[in-house]
């Protein structure tokens, strides 16, 4: 709401809110009480280390999913495929651990492709992170080094299981494995 750092406010804790940013505030908490996922409320998550911009559009990144980089990281392949890449939290964590690399990452929903977009020229890995709307690997014909991947793995029975927040406000797209 003030649009400042948490070492601001834990220094500034007297700040008082003016009317506007109090509706706003009170807005964020109903949010959240109603399971509205915080990365989504605050605009980005860390992974690996890196601070990623993420909107409904794209499922949260998990901290299990850094196990897949580190294990990525360490074949350091040349040319990489991230398949369903969502926000691009894989392909640009690779990208910028593996300058020698040259990615591609492919995505079916165009909105999630804006955003991995985002995330990779925020991270200055946009020359070489290759973005292309596609299902699975239709438009490569060629050989690569390594093909990543963390694809929609929920059962379609188990849906309904999932917790509330993640059932409710995140993209179907990207979780439902059928």
């Amino acid at each position: 709401v003030l649009h400042t750092s948490r070492t601001w406010l834990l220094a500034h804790p007297e700040h008082p809110l003016d009317p506007n940013q109090l509706s706003d505030y009170r807005t964020i908490i109903d949010l959240r009480i109603s399971g509205y996922p915080l990365p989504y409320l605050t605009g980005h998550i860390e992974f690996y280390g890196l601070d990623f911009e993420v909107t409904p559009d794209v499922l949260i990144p998990r901290p299990e999913t850094e196990t897949l980089v580190e294990l990525a990281l360490a074949r350091r392949p040349e040319t990489i495929i991230d398949v369903g890449t969502g926000s691009g939290c894989i392909a640009v964590a690779l990208a910028v651990h593996l300058p020698q690399a040259t990615v591609y990452a492919t995505d079916v929903s165009r909105a999630a492709l804006a955003v991995a977009r985002r995330n990779a020229a925020r991270h200055r890995v946009a020359d070489r992170v290759h973005f292309l709307a596609s299902d699975l690997l239709a438009p490569f014909a060629g050989p690569v080094d390594l093909i990543v991947s963390n694809p929609p793995y929920v059962a379609e029975g188990e849906f309904a299981a999932l917790p509330r927040s993640v059932r409710e406000h995140e993209p179907r797209l990207a979780l439902d494995g059928g």
